[in-house]
């Protein structure tokens, strides 16, 4: 079993006998399982491990009196090994391009109605980038992290009081250095949502 998918039982486990407490005591929230789809926008990525398949965890909470909601998002994705024809100098080239991000800060949820709440937020993104494959059947394999931003905006559609299903746009960046290059690790997010309201 996948580790996002046992993370996110575990707190789903962890949360629910809390949920009462949180409701009588003026806290509200949301934890949501990410599923979808993740373009790394820069060009070193192209054309073919640029399209990633992505998992992740949102998590957001605050007291009722509050503007916004603290927001604490982790996501991982994966291209897949592809092949590809490089350029002729290079010949055959096999390439993979795994990323994870942390993505800390605020979101402001719009509870005019008590079932549709759109949402948007920002704050920083930690990401650190893996690639590796072989070119002319010699390997090669580099990584690196940085410190960037992120930017999302959404809904979340509750329904039986304590469920939540949505849809996440998100724009992540920062700046890494791979295979000596200055490259972005982030790029576009989109996926749906599913996990629970307090």
């Amino acid at each position: 079993m996948n580790y996002a998918k046992v993370l996110f039982i575990a707190l789903c486990l962890l949360l629910l006998p809390g949920i009462g407490i949180c409701e009588t005591s003026g806290w509200t929230g949301n934890l949501n399982a990410f599923i979808g789809y993740k373009n790394q926008t820069d060009e070193f990525f192209r054309p073919e491990v640029d399209d990633h398949f992505e998992l992740g965890l949102q998590l957001d909470f605050k007291p009722s009196n509050w503007p916004v909601s603290i927001a604490i998002d982790g996501f991982r994705s994966v291209s897949g090994e592809t092949t590809l024809w490089a350029a002729a100098t290079l010949g055959l080239v096999t390439a993979e391009s795994r990323t994870q991000e942390i993505n800390i800060g605020i979101r402001k949820i719009w509870n005019d109605t008590p079932h549709l709440r759109p949402y948007i937020g920002g704050g920083i993104a930690y990401i650190k980038n893996e690639i590796d494959g072989d070119i002319l059947f010699t390997d090669f394999s580099d990584d690196d992290s940085g410190v960037g931003f992120w930017l999302d905006a959404g809904f979340y559609w509750t329904f039986a009081k304590h469920l939540n299903f949505g849809f996440d746009l998100r724009y992540s960046y920062a700046e890494v250095k791979l295979l000596d290059e200055d490259v972005n690790a982030g790029g576009f997010h989109a996926g749906v949502i599913l996990g629970i309201h307090w």
